[in-house]
């Protein structure tokens, strides 16, 4: 819960607060003002009461809700992103940083009712679950693996990726992986070889295609930054995430998966993180097809090509996009299932994605490209996607 001190304040009649198209919200939220401050031009706090979130305060310039200021769907969700950010806050930081995640990307207001209905009180329960107890080199050490909220991705709480994992951790945190298929582990400090040896649990490790952003030191590590050194030259892939795709589907055996470990994030001139990050579920995008859809692909094959996601990059004017004769050979076209199982869970999903899918074979040019795009659109709707900040 988010809970500011009470302060003097009288409630705003509802109908006055909210702008006309928040009526279904309005039955859950209510908006106070302080009346001490109130005017055109002074400042103000408001406060938003949910009926699961609890209170939140933010210092406004403006009174929102007035006849003169009527609080629009996309005012009250800045408002509300504000409050979750910066008001006083007994939840925890990582639980508000996600409910803010989710509140900044609602659409519309009857997503916002729908999460304030529901989602906040899921969060809740997840906070009050029962923690798994690892057994780690004879002690009993307590880790929390709960789900974020959303079709995708988990939190794991009490976890040192700096330190060597025993078997019983390992399987619990594969486990949730397999189930979940994004996990976030905050707040890690590890250097290089623990990243590579963590990573290696899951599997055995490649060296990423594009060798010119690999890691002077460990080419098992792909670098990912916007930094130029002193030549001129990116020391990272700097488009890493211009485009939706699945990491190195243009290859014939792709992999596993990423571990992805943020050591510098750039900020805005007030301090806000930038450049997030998101996940789709692509077996929910699935699972919500028509029936007729799922017969329509059922079977299909499509070309996935490094070549081709380098055309999208040179076609949007990227100057610096660089394939040479050695990515080639390393990465030539291969064909990949429309849909395919995941090898664990044996759920479906939809494989073709915007980055690296070239086309799907055996149909017109013409029918290929508006699947791929209705198939992309549906893969990357809201309600299957993870925000990271």
């Amino acid at each position: 819960m988010i809970a500011a001190g009470s302060i003097k304040a009288n409630p705003v009649p509802t109908d006055a607060v909210l702008h006309p198209a928040a009526g279904t919200l309005a039955k859950r939220v209510r908006v106070v003002v302080d009346e001490s401050s109130r005017g055109k031009f002074a400042p103000s706090r408001v406060v938003i009461v949910t009926k699961r979130c609890g209170r939140l305060e933010r210092a406004v310039s403006l009174v929102p809700g007035t006849p003169e200021n009527p609080l629009s769907s996309r005012d009250f969700r800045a408002k509300l992103v504000d409050c979750f950010g910066s008001g006083p806050q007994p939840m925890s930081l990582t639980a508000a940083e996600r409910m803010m995640a989710r509140v900044e990307g609602l659409a519309d207001m009857t997503s916002m009712a729908r999460f304030f209905d529901g989602g906040a009180a899921r969060l809740a329960r997840r906070s009050q679950s029962p923690q798994q107890q690892i057994a780690t080199g004879g002690k009993s050490v307590a880790i929390t693996i709960g789900p974020l909220e959303g079709a995708i991705g988990a939190e794991v709480i009490g976890f040192d990726m700096s330190k060597p994992m025993d078997e019983a951790t390992f399987r619990a945190i594969e486990g949730a992986w397999n189930r979940y298929s994004v996990l976030v582990f905050r707040d890690q400090k590890i250097s290089p070889e623990q990243q590579i040896a963590f990573s290696k649990r899951f599997g055995a490790l490649e060296e990423h295609v594009l060798y010119q952003y690999l890691h002077p030191e460990h080419p098992e590590i792909f670098v990912v930054s916007n930094v130029v050194d002193e030549n001129g030259r990116h020391v990272g892939a700097y488009d890493a995430g211009r485009y939706w795709h699945t990491d190195l589907s243009y290859m014939a055996l792709p992999s596993r998966g990423s571990v992805l470990y943020a050591i510098e994030i750039p900020h805005d001139d007030i301090g806000n993180p930038l450049g997030d990050t998101l996940w789709s579920s692509t077996a929910a995008a699935y699972d919500g097809l028509s029936s007729a859809m799922k017969t329509r692909i059922a079977g299909l094959k499509a070309e996935f090509s490094l070549e081709n996601r380098h055309k999208k990059l040179v076609a949007d004017g990227d100057a610096k996009a660089t394939l040479d004769e050695t990515h080639k050979m390393k990465a030539p076209p291969v064909v990949h299932e429309v849909v395919r199982l995941h090898p664990v869970t044996g759920r479906k999903c939809i494989y073709v994605n915007e980055g690296q899918t070239a086309r799907i074979l055996d149909v017109s040019e013409q029918e290929s490209g508006e699947l791929l795009t209705q198939l992309w659109h549906e893969a990357t709707r809201e309600d299957y996607v993870y925000r990271h900040k």
